[in-house]
């Protein structure tokens, strides 16, 4: 169309910067920006002051290298001595300017992201025991019928990895409540499983459903029905790759700088 100046074609990067979102009261916030820029390397300081309803707190937004989140988070006051005191991360995308210095710390890991994610989706809950009954019923059947599917469905619709996941990270940081929770969790859970499994099975059988005399040779779930060394190395194998979530949680899953 004549008589109309596009604008040439811009190359934007892409890279995502967690946003710290941090309230409190007035007389800690210039103790707090020189915290972002002097000791967590932050950039983009904007303090917003009395925007807090009734408090009149202060706002303070910064975007912080991922590797500096979790040493911030150390030196702030314990939570009986913070007063007014509240502190976010949240994702953000940084379109233009991506320094080199955010491109080589898009793999750091926010451990207290992780920490938060771990005990959020693997507590005890009436939901993640019912998960977990479900799929232990589904796995039943699969291994009477020797069925490989029903069993990777079952291991897909567990939530199990979560409190493994939660109480793991418990013992490396020492944390023995929360240790004992986790494997109150999956005590709980795993009682549950088995019983319900127990109980299908025999429900089955009763009714002639599914008969021991029927029942194939299970030569496809020997792996699993009866494991032996190398099921133990695919374990740990496993195990290695399952950490790569928490390498890259849920709510940081788009981390990764990129650019078109």
């Amino acid at each position: 169309m004549s008589g109309i100046d596009l604008p040439s074609p811009v190359r934007w990067y892409s890279c995502s910067v967690p946003l710290l979102r941090i309230t409190c009261l007035s007389h800690d916030t210039e103790q707090l920006v020189a915290r972002l820029t002097d000791d967590a390397r932050a950039s983009e300081v904007t303090v917003v002051s009395g925007v807090g309803r009734p408090e009149g707190t202060d706002l303070i937004f910064a975007d912080v290298p991922r590797s500096s989140i979790d040493s911030l988070l150390e030196r702030l006051p314990e939570r009986e001595s913070a007063e007014g005191l509240r502190v976010s991360v949240e994702p953000s995308e940084r379109l233009f300017p991506v320094s080199a210095d955010s491109e080589a710390d898009h793999e750091a890991v926010v451990w207290a992201q992780v920490d938060q994610d771990m005990s959020e989706v693997g507590r005890l809950s009436l939901i993640n025991v019912l998960l977990v009954v479900i799929a232990a019923m589904i796995a039943a059947v699969g291994i009477k019928e020797d069925q490989l599917l029903l069993i990777v469905g079952a291991m897909a619709l567990s939530p199990d990895y979560f409190p493994i996941a939660d109480t793991c990270l418990s013992v490396v940081r020492r944390d023995w409540h929360r240790m004992r929770r986790g494997l109150r969790t999956l005590s709980v859970c795993y009682a549950a499983g088995v019983l319900s499994a127990f109980a299908l099975t025999e429900v089955l059988s009763t009714f002639d459903i599914i008969s021991a005399g029927d029942s194939p040779s299970r030569q496809l779930i020997l792996f699993i029905s009866e494991p032996d060394a190398l099921s133990v190395v695919v374990a740990v194998l496993a195990g290695i790759a399952g950490l790569s979530p928490s390498r890259f949680p849920m709510r940081a899953a788009s981390s990764e700088c990129s650019s078109p």
